[in-house]
Order: structure tokens, then C-alpha cells, then sequence
């Protein structure tokens, strides 16, 4: 029985010390400090706003403060008591930023206030009495008193705690655009692109030979801090795609003249040896003069054949020496283009307190479509692993550059939420030393507070740092990942064509 007296007693001081909170609050003027310290220490809309109109106010209602009052949870309703009470007793502070229209509170007098706290506490208790008389008439012994009524995190205390924004979940997107705020010169909104549009590859045999067609639609990129440098291997690609395609070309007029010229030969030989066969065939005595000079013909026809492949298997040697060639190359300019590409991302220096402007990267359209020879179709792989390359890297900048527009955001938040409490501080400070000792204990709590934000930016600048090495990391894997697709694809393509050369050729 005594213990549960005592929990009764320790309820009211605890109502006690709610007024007395109360009455030390209205004499100071009221801040957006203060009125985020009520809210933390879960004073009702209506506790707060009767307190506003009772008291002196010196508000900052700027554009940034009403943000940092929004994500301390302060309510509209507050926000607007705020502002009529703001615009009456500092008649020649600049105009607010206007919210949606609400229905002002209206105004009780202190007494009120106190009152409405030792109702609700009162008939608390009331009821917990209650509660106990009716159980002790049943069972003789009083009930457990319900602590999670009262507990020690409802305590009204003189705290300041840090103001957090509510939490939201983000979903990573695709690559982004800054909108800026007037106000603010860091990262508001992160707006998705379009997706990812999509690469067309198509084969067709005709009777010309293969009919391929490669393309890639025109690509607008938008990047970020370190990200920036990444976009440098898009053009690299798409250099890479516009001479392979070249080489196909030419090699592609090279193997039609040869191809040509074979089918003369044989369109010639088969003309000889149908006249020739007419002749032998027109009667039985022995070859006149002209029929021989027609075989002498048909041997030199036989021998241009035989030159003729011998020249289209050296063509083809050559053609897969090129490609031997040029698949060195290849590997070798990848190696310095993403050796150069993480070496420039490494010495960026990314800051997300430091407001940079989006970078665009226009690619224009990517696109091979053309008939070629049989023999040399194979070689059109290339393109094809050039433009997915492109994607590979287009979703590498996606990935990242969302991660740093959402470390820049995060810091221009904090900014926010340290910007009232320093400019309170500094108000603190600029006064006589005299008062800084009687506000020794707010100026404290305002310091601690400031360290506490500036720490939390400190943190995400090295995260961002940290990126940046992670993002060079990634690229030099990706660097070796590429040059062994490009080697495997060219050696596919060599192999498939000695292979088509060697069955038309009986090599």
C-alpha cells in the first residue's frame, strides 16, 4: 500500500513540474528553439499555441525555418499561431513564406493552460484510484499501478534534442536531376529519368549476304561531384563502336571484290564448258582447232579459279590478323581508359556541403545497319558489346550519382537544422558576460547541440569520401571484367571465321 502511494505522489510532482516548466517558459521570448523544445517534450498543439499567445515571440519564419520546424514536427497549426503572433509583436520582420491556409487556434489565457495539464493528470490518478478501489473490493489488494501511463520519458524536461526530419524510405533511381531551391543552394529534390532505353540488335540473311543492324538510341546523362568522370568511358565506347564499323565496311568492299571476281571466274568457266560441250558433242570425229583453243581457255579459266582462292585465303589470313591486332589494341586502350577514368574519379574531391550544378553528357544516336558478306558477319559482334558496355556504364552513373545527390541532401538537411540553433547562439554570445553566466546552462545545450550536427556532416563527408575510393575500386574491377569480355569476343569471332574460310576453301 505505501508503494503504491508513492508512485501516486510521484505523479503529481511530476504535474508540478510541468507547471513550473510552464511558468519559467513564459519569462523568455519564445523562439523556434523553444517551441521545437516543447514539441520534443510532448506538449499538446493546444499547450503550445496558448503559450505563443501569452508570451513574447521573436520567431524566424524564413523559407529554411519553416523546413526545420516541419522536420522537428512541429505542426501547421503551430507554425500559423506562430506567424499572427510573429506579425503583431514584430510588425517590421520581413513577410513569411506562406503555408496552406488552416484555421488559426484561438487564444486562452495562461491560466488555462495549467489548468488543462492538471485536468488530464488529475483524472489520471483519478482513475488509477479507481481502478484500485474496485479491484481491492474484489480481491482485498490493490492493483499494480499502470507505469506505462507515466514513465520517464514523459517528463517535461529542458533538453534540446536534435531535429530530425521524419523517416522516409528512399528507392535507389535511375539517373537524376537537381532542382534547386531559391532558398537553399543544396539539393532538394531528386527527380528520376526516363529509363534506360534499350539496344536493338538484328540479324538477316538475304541473298546479298547478312543484313545486321546495330543501334543505340541517343543518350542524355546527367552526373554529379566524382561521379563525373565516369562518363568519359561512354564516348570512349561509342569511338570504339564507330571504327569497328568502319572496319567492317572496308573490309566488307574488300571481300565483295573478291567475291565478284570469283563469280565472274566461274560464270566465265561455266560458259567455255558448255561451249566446249556443244562442240564435242556435234560430231564424232577427232577435236578440230577451235575445240582446242576453247580447252586451252578452259585451263586458263581453271587456273585464274585457282588464284583467285589463293588470293581470297591470303585476304582472309590478313583479315584475321587485323582482327588480332586490333583486339590488342583494344585491350591495351581499355586498360588506359579506366586507368585513366578511376585516377581522375580518386582525385576529385567530393564534399556534399559544397553546392555543385548537374553536369549533362549528350551521346548522340549509335547506329550500323548495312549488308554484309558472310565470311566477315561475325565481326558486327563487336558493336553489339560496345553499346552493352554503354548500358554497363550508364547503370554504373545511375548507382553512384544517386548515392552522392542523397549524401549532398542529407548534408544540406543538417545544414538546415544547425542554421537556427547557431544564429541562437551567436545571439547568446553577443551579449554582456554578465548574462552569458545566467544563460551558462542554454548556451551549453546550444553548443553541444551545434558539435552534435557538425559531427553528423563531418560523418557524411567521409562517407562520401569513402565512395569516391569505393567508386575507382569498382572501376578497376570493371577494367578487368571488360577486357576479358573483348578478348573472348574476339577470339569467338577469329575462330568462326577461320572456320567459314577453311569449309569454303577445303583448307
Amino acid at each position: 500500500m505505501h508503494m503504491k502511494m508513492k508512485k501516486l505522489l510521484s505523479l503529481l510532482l511530476i504535474v508540478l513540474f510541468s507547471v513550473n516548466y510552464l511558468h519559467a517558459q513564459t519569462s523568455e521570448v519564445l523562439t523556434n528553439t523553444t517551441i521545437i523544445k516543447m514539441v520534443k517534450g510532448k506538449l499538446s498543439d493546444e499547450l503550445i499555441i496558448d503559450e505563443i499567445n501569452n508570451s513574447k515571440v521573436n520567431f524566424d519564419l524564413s523559407s529554411e525555418s519553416i523546413t526545420v520546424l516541419l522536420n522537428a514536427n512541429v505542426s501547421e497549426k503551430v507554425i500559423q499561431a506562430m506567424k499572427a503572433v510573429n506579425t503583431i509583436q514584430n510588425p517590421g520582420t520581413p513577410k513569411e513564406t506562406v503555408l496552406p491556409a488552416s484555421t488559426a487556434p484561438s487564444a486562452t489565457p495562461l491560466n488555462q493552460v495549467e489548468k488543462s495539464i492538471q485536468t488530464s493528470t488529475v483524472a489520471a490518478i483519478d482513475t488509477l484510484k479507481d481502478q484500485a478501489a474496485e479491484q481491492s473490493q474484489n480481491s482485498g489488494a490493490l492493483p499494480p499501478l499502470k507505469e506505462s501511463l507515466y514513465t520517464e520519458k514523459d517528463t517535461i524536461t529542458e533538453s534540446i534534442a536534435v531535429a530530425s526530419p521524419p523517416e522516409q524510405k528512399t528507392t535507389l533511381l535511375p539517373v537524376a536531376q537537381v532542382i534547386k531551391s531559391k532558398e537553399q543552394p543544396a539539393v532538394e529534390i531528386i527527380k528520376p529519368e526516363l529509363p534506360l532505353a534499350k539496344l536493338t540488335v538484328g540479324t538477316l540473311r538475304t541473298e546479298n549476304g547478312i543484313s545486321v543492324l546495330v543501334e543505340q538510341p541517343a543518350i542524355i546523362i546527367e552526373t554529379i561531384s566524382y561521379v563525373e568522370p565516369v562518363t568519359q568511358l561512354i564516348p570512349f565506347y561509342n569511338n570504339q563502336f564507330s571504327s569497328m564499323a568502319g572496319v567492317i565496311k572496308d573490309w566488307d568492299k574488300k571481300l565483295r571484290a573478291s567475291l565478284q571476281n570469283e563469280k565472274q571466274n566461274i560464270e566465265a568457266t561455266a560458259k567455255i564448258e558448255k561451249k566446249l560441250t556443244d562442240k564435242k558433242n556435234a560430231d564424232a570425229r577427232i577435236f578440230s582447232q577451235e575445240i582446242m583453243e576453247q580447252k586451252k581457255n578452259l585451263a586458263l579459266s581453271w587456273e585464274e579459279r585457282k588464284k583467285i582462292k589463293a588470293d581470297m585465303v591470303t585476304e582472309g589470313k590478313s583479315l584475321v590478323e587485323e582482327l588480332k591486332k586490333i583486339s590488342k589494341t583494344t585491350d591495351s586502350e581499355i586498360d588506359a581508359k579506366y586507368r585513366e577514368v578511376s585516377k581522375n574519379v580518386k582525385s576529385a574531391v567530393p564534399d556534399p556541403s559544397v553546392s555543385e550544378a548537374m553536369k549533362t553528357v549528350n551521346i548522340p544516336i549509335q547506329k550500323f545497319n548495312c549488308t554484309i558478306t558472310e565470311y566477315f558477319a561475325p565481326v558486327s559482334m563487336m558493336l553489339a558489346c560496345y553499346q552493352n558496355e554503354i548500358i554497363s556504364v550508364q547503370n554504373t552513373i545511375n548507382t553512384w550519382n544517386n548515392l552522392a545527390l542523397n549524401r549532398i541532401k542529407k548534408d544540406a538537411e543538417l545544414k538546415s537544422q544547425l542554421a537556427p540553433f547557431q544564429d541562437e547562439l551567436s545571439q547568446y554570445l553577443s551579449t554582456t558576460k554578465q548574462n552569458q553566466k545566467l544563460k551558462k546552462k542554454e548556451i551549453s545545450s546550444l553548443k553541444k547541440q551545434c558539435d552534435a550536427i557538425e559531427k553528423e556532416r563531418k560523418q557524411l563527408a567521409k562517407q562520401m569520401s569513402d565512395d569516391n575510393s569505393k567508386l575507382s575500386e569498382e572501376l578497376n574491377k570493371m577494367k578487368t571484367e571488360v577486357q576479358a569480355v573483348v578478348l573472348q569476343r574476339f577470339t569467338d569471332i577469329i575462330e568462326n571465321i577461320e572456320h567459314t574460310y577453311q569449309d569454303k576453301f577445303n583448307l
